[in-house]
């Protein structure tokens, strides 16, 4: 069973006890680093469409069970919370779930989200899908 290269690094790092310099756990990571290095929301969708069509289905469990030192567990992802709370109605109507506004391009929801509803991004312990694409192969 394929389980893709980020989850077997979060493996690892569980069996070594200790992560690569850079990949703090992201209980340690700090909103600071976030806004110093930005975080592309497009980018950030790919990582996070391939884990959900090719990683978390094959996992013997819930991708929500992964412990908290993985990258990978959704409870970490910064716009997790904005990403499902957006909805395209149909083609050329994408609707805000915490207003109901609605957007003629997912562009213009993002652009939205981020100036109306930036609480609603994961505040806690939150990564940056999109600092990942090395690792993917996306732009």
């Amino acid at each position: 069973m394929y389980l893709g290269p980020l989850l077997l690094l979060c493996v690892v790092w569980l069996g070594a006890g200790a992560l690569p310099e850079g990949l703090a756990p992201p209980a340690e990571q700090s909103m600071k680093w976030i806004e110093a290095e930005g975080c592309s929301r497009l980018s950030s969708r790919q990582v996070r469409s391939y884990l959900q069509q090719a990683v978390f289905p094959n996992l013997p469990f819930a991708p929500e069970l992964l412990p908290d030192t993985c990258q990978l567990n959704p409870a970490h992802d910064l716009y997790m919370y904005q990403e499902v709370n957006k909805t395209e109605v149909h083609r050329g109507d994408f609707s805000c779930g915490y207003c109901g506004k609605h957007f003629k391009t997912e562009f213009y929801l993002d652009k939205h989200m981020h100036g109306k509803h930036p609480e609603k991004l994961q505040g806690d312990s939150p990564v940056c899908l999109g600092n990942l694409c090395p690792i993917f192969g996306c732009r």
